[in-house]
């Protein structure tokens, strides 16, 4: 009896404890996030390299071998001087075939003019036919139209004996060469590299970081680095729209104003970037929720853990994967950059460990 007592028991705790549900743990989700900072006020500063606003490379236009070259590395020009010759041999032999064919075109339609005249008194006088007057006037116009042929295979043979010699397209100094004398150079192949004078450029490479501080028109101070007594301002002309695949960095070009002789070309700088007028937030584009009702990030509560969705509103910065805050959040605020579509409101989550990710 006792045992059937037990087993029945038994049984009974078993159902019970089968009819248990066991009680769910919330998911704590790892997060990257990144505490927003004002770009106002911020200096920073970037190591750029001074550069001609305009550097052109010289090339012959026809091919041929290097004769000459009249310049070096480090040599000013004017605009016209001579920077190198082609050997203009075979090219001065075409303009004297052109010349030739020019005069026996001349001799060809005096010829046919004076026959003309003289067909023309001939019928007059009823001592030549019609046709013959036609027959001279073909002659006429045909001679005629080889003359401005020949003319214009001289003017063609001129021209491309005038391209045997390379002159400077503006006032600058040369900055590379790329031929030697002896060798025979194509058509368009580089020959010497001009940088034209007057207008210079610091050159900057920023990181994405940075982007969001450096805006069009926005005003540099640049010092030597060799030599920080001599400083120029600098104003931002362009900003490249796009990374250098490589290394991952925005060029942005700096035009000097008044820069001191000093300021040579290759000359490293450090530009320090003035404030920008008005304080800007900025933060990764991708941690941007795009919604029917607007635009909303996810902000971290530190006391809770837990994050809650936030309506802001947006403006793109060229040349960058960042976007301005306009409204919304404020300095300082913590916000998801990364696994926004995965989250829900009021859900706990875990800081990574380190810098701020963006």
């Amino acid at each position: 009896m006792k045992s059937r007592i037990l087993l029945v028991s038994l049984i009974a705790l078993t159902l019970a404890a089968c009819g248990q549900e066991e009680p769910e743990t919330e998911t704590v989700r790892p997060v990257l996030s990144l505490v927003v900072d004002p770009s106002h006020g911020k200096v920073q500063s970037f190591t750029g390299v001074v550069a001609a606003r305009t550097e052109t490379d010289h090339a012959f236009r026809v091919l041929g071998q290097m004769t000459a070259r009249n310049v070096d590395i480090g040599d000013r020009v004017q605009q016209g001087d001579l920077l190198a010759s082609l050997d203009p041999t075979s090219f001065a032999l075409s303009v004297e075939s052109a010349r030739a064919g020019v005069a026996s075109a001349e001799a060809a339609r005096e010829t046919a003019s004076s026959n003309l005249v003289r067909q023309k008194k001939l019928y007059s006088a009823n001592a030549a036919s019609k046709a013959s007057l036609e027959e001279a006037s073909q002659a006429h116009e045909g001679a005629t139209a080889s003359l401005k042929q020949a003319q214009a295979n001289l003017a063609k043979a001129e021209e491309q004996l005038s391209y045997t010699r390379l002159v400077a397209a503006f006032d600058g100094v040369v900055t590379d060469v790329s031929a030697e004398v002896g060798q025979t150079v194509s058509a368009g192949e580089p020959v010497v590299t001009l940088a034209k004078l007057g207008e210079q450029d610091v050159i900057l490479d920023v990181p994405e970081a940075d982007l969001a501080t450096v805006a069009p028109g926005q005003r540099f101070e640049t010092a030597l680095l060799l030599g920080p007594d001599f400083t120029a301002l600098g104003r931002v002309r362009e900003i490249a729209p796009a990374a250098d695949p490589i290394t991952r960095t925005w060029r942005v070009k700096l035009t000097l104003e008044d820069p001191p002789a000093a300021y040579r070309l290759g000359s490293t700088v450090a530009a320090t970037a003035m404030p920008l007028p008005d304080q800007r937030l900025a933060i990764p584009a991708k941690a941007v929720l795009s919604e029917k009702d607007g635009q909303r990030v996810w902000v971290v509560d530190p006391q809770s853990s837990t994050v809650r969705s936030k309506a802001v509103q947006t403006a793109p910065i060229p040349g960058s994967d960042s976007v301005a805050i306009l409204s919304g959040i404020a300095p300082g605020t913590r916000i998801v950059t990364a696994g926004i579509h995965s989250l829900d409101e009021g859900q706990h989550v875990k800081i990574a460990e380190g810098a701020d990710h963006g």
